[in-house]
């Protein structure tokens, strides 16, 4: 018997230019439009007129596949690989470069956060296609994704980064926005909520293997249903 094994959600999207792209959902297509079993060559098949069955091999796991695993293992790190990888594969500092020709105002605050917010957004367009599963989905669907999650992946690296600060919001390593900074800048209101969910993960004491983790979950999980054909 070919088994053959999906690395996605099994309806991967199979045309010409694609066929190779998955091997199972290409089987399965085939299967659906009349292809009998028995006519699979097995010299023609990875692997094929071996006695024993070897382990089927993904080209990339489920993105979704560790988030049962965060807190299985209590007080112990956890060996997890994707975890491992997206650890690995996380953003360095992010730092301000304010725009000294202006006055030290209102405008300079919100011109550096701007700024900010445009280089995150170009930060995390590169960190998604590192995500495991993020590369195989068409580029449609990896946009719909992106446009849907980016603002949640934002907001999640701000709140990381402000966890040790006092009633600060560090947007980036050395641009800290106060309540007064935000109160003048007509931001009070995004400071309240940001600082409200700074305390809640502050509380559950959040690790950098579960932020980047959460990131993940925001990037797959966004609500936008995923094109495939």
């Amino acid at each position: 018997n070919i088994e053959y094994s999906c690395p996605v959600v099994n309806d991967c999207e199979i045309t010409k230019r694609r066929r190779k792209s998955c091997q199972a959902c290409r089987f399965r297509k085939c299967l659906k439009v009349g292809m009998m079993k028995e006519g699979v060559r097995l010299d023609r098949v990875r692997g094929g007129r071996q006695k024993y069955r070897r382990p089927v091999e993904t080209e990339a796991p489920d993105p979704c596949s560790f988030l049962n695993t965060l807190h299985s293992l209590p007080g112990k790190k956890t060996t997890n690989k994707v975890v491992s990888h997206l650890v690995l594969v996380e953003p360095g500092e992010i730092f301000a470069t304010p725009d000294l020709n202006l006055p030290d105002s209102d405008l300079r605050t919100l011109t550096t956060l701007c700024e900010l917010i445009n280089r995150e957004l170009l930060i995390t367009i590169g960190w998604a296609k590192h995500v495991p599963g993020f590369s195989v989905l068409s580029l449609v669907d990896q946009m719909a994704l992106l446009q849907s999650a980016w603002m949640e992946v934002l907001v999640l690296g701000i709140v990381y980064r402000s966890l040790e600060m006092d009633n600060e919001l560090a947007v980036a390593e050395n641009f800290l926005l106060s309540r007064e900074d935000c109160r003048s800048s007509g931001l009070l209101n995004l400071h309240s909520v940001l600082l409200q969910l700074v305390r809640k993960y502050r509380k559950t004491k959040l690790d950098k293997e579960e932020f980047v983790t959460l990131k993940a979950m925001a990037l797959a999980n966004s609500g936008i249903e995923i094109v495939m054909f």
